[in-house]
């Protein structure tokens, strides 16, 4: 079947190349090996051999043109096979190169830094939100301090923290530095980038103070108002993309903090309870971990913690509760 030759990458995946020649003309035979074109990137040319047997059905761009890396080049299939339809893709292919912003290559670079020093490994659990919905439903139904699962992730998390001194570590300057205090930061997606605004003492608050506080910050953030005090001092982060529809991910640390926690939407699922089959409200989640700084265990004691913390969280008694108190 007719398939189409793209552009590719040179070895230092710049965005753009140029064609120096084709040795084959539309309706040549081709042999695996065969020397199909030479690509020119800064000068040096390249050759790119054929990687099956077929023919060159047709080229879309002539030798002396540059072209995106990843833009059509040319049909390859047998002679006498209807290729029509792959005839408009130049057409209707768009690209639009631009330099990155400050703020995306300093995100690109912190990213690279923490996959390269950080030995990543991934622990994830499903959590029952059926209580936690239930009160979250009762407390937004007053006219308190409207209440997030976010910000219900937040607190629990900030409580299995306190248990969990591996978790709430850095590593610094070859030193294992543990907290006493709990800061957790929280990614916030901005127009081209994120930021991640820090909750201070967060397992020293109500539910009421984080949601409230968390609001406030994630607007300074989009409108870019957040000050840079702000932005440090976070000892783990929570991204959760629950939000857009996104059921499961896997994030990537914040460095120098020792893990991140990805959090996913509630959703009904299928569940089992006391071996019948129903319907329940279910959670994903996924912690990320240096494991420099965290083993096995540690993670998957914080992951039971947390998920015991939101399964089995108190329901208010009555419609107005204004406060869930710090446990």
């Amino acid at each position: 079947m007719a398939s189409v030759l793209r552009m590719p990458a040179d070895i230092n995946t710049r965005t753009e190349g140029g064609i120096a020649a084709w040795h084959k003309h539309p309706g040549d035979k081709l042999s695996m090996g065969d020397k199909l074109l030479d690509l020119e990137f800064d000068g040096k040319r390249i050759p790119v051999p054929s990687f099956q047997n077929a023919a060159l059905l047709h080229i879309f761009v002539e030798a002396g043109q540059k072209i995106p890396v990843g833009a059509a080049i040319a049909v390859i299939g047998q002679l006498g096979e209807d290729f029509s339809s792959l005839m408009e893709i130049q057409r209707k292919e768009t690209f639009a190169d631009r330099a990155p912003s400050a703020m995306r290559k300093t995100i690109a670079q912190r990213l690279v830094d923490s996959k390269a020093a950080a030995p990543h490994f991934y622990l994830d659990v499903n959590v029952r939100m059926d209580r936690a919905a239930r009160a979250r439903g009762r407390l937004n139904s007053g006219s308190g301090s409207r209440i997030s699962y976010n910000d219900i992730v937040v607190q629990a998390a900030a409580h299995a923290l306190r248990k969990w001194p591996p978790i709430n570590r850095s590593w610094i300057g070859g030193k294992i530095r543990t907290y006493g205090h709990v800061h957790i930061g929280m990614v916030v997606a901005i127009p081209d980038g994120m930021l991640i605004p820090v909750i201070r003492f967060a397992d020293e608050k109500s539910l009421q103070q984080i949601a409230a506080e968390s609001r406030q910050l994630a607007q300074l953030a989009r409108t870019r108002q957040l000050p840079p005090s702000e932005l440090d001092g976070a000892t783990f982060t929570i991204s959760n993309l629950g939000g857009f529809g996104i059921d499961s991910f896997t994030a990537i640390i914040n460095q120098p903090n020792a893990c991140i926690l990805a959090v996913g939407a509630v959703r009904d699922a299928p569940v089992v309870d006391n071996g019948q089959l129903t319907v329940g409200k279910v959670m994903s989640m996924k912690l990320s971990c240096d494991h420099r700084l965290v083993d096995g265990a540690d993670g998957a004691g914080f992951l039971r913690d947390l998920r015991q913390w939101l399964e089995d969280m108190p329901i208010p008694d009555w419609s107005n509760q204004r406060d869930i108190p710090v446990a």
